[in-house]
C-alpha cells in the first residue's frame, strides 16, 4: 500500500503543472471539457500505482505519458463517433437533384 508521501508527490508534481498538462491535452483534443476529462483519466489511471512512484521528475514523466495517452484515446474515440449539429440544415439543392433523380428514372 502506498504511504502519504508517495501521493504526495504525485499529487504535488500534478498541481504544480497542471497547466502544462493541460496544454498537452489542448493540443490533441478540440475542447476543455475534453481536455478536463483526459487530465482526470490520467491522474486515476496513475493514482493506483502511486506507490510505485518515487520522484517529482518520474511523476511529471509518468503524467505526460499519461495525460498523452488518454487524450489519443479520447480523440480517438470522438473520430470513431461522428457528430452532426442540431442545428445543422440539409441542403435543399440535394433533396431536390435526388428527387429529380428518382423522376427521371421513373420516367
Amino acid at each position: 500500500m502506498a504511504n502519504d508521501n508517495d501521493k504526495n508527490v504525485l499529487v504535488d508534481t500534478f498541481s504544480n503543472l497542471r497547466s502544462r498538462f493541460k496544454r498537452i491535452a489542448l493540443k490533441i483534443l478540440n475542447g476543455e471539457e475534453d481536455a478536463e476529462d483526459a487530465l482526470q483519466d490520467a491522474f486515476c489511471k496513475l493514482w493506483k500505482h502511486s506507490d510505485k512512484i518515487k520522484s517529482a521528475s518520474e511523476a511529471e514523466a509518468l503524467i505526460t505519458v499519461a495525460v498523452k495517452n488518454a487524450s489519443i484515446d479520447s480523440w480517438r474515440k470522438q473520430q470513431h463517433y461522428q457528430t452532426v449539429e442540431l442545428n445543422q440544415e440539409i441542403k435543399s439543392e440535394t433533396a431536390d437533384s435526388t428527387y429529380s433523380s428518382i423522376e427521371t428514372m421513373e420516367e
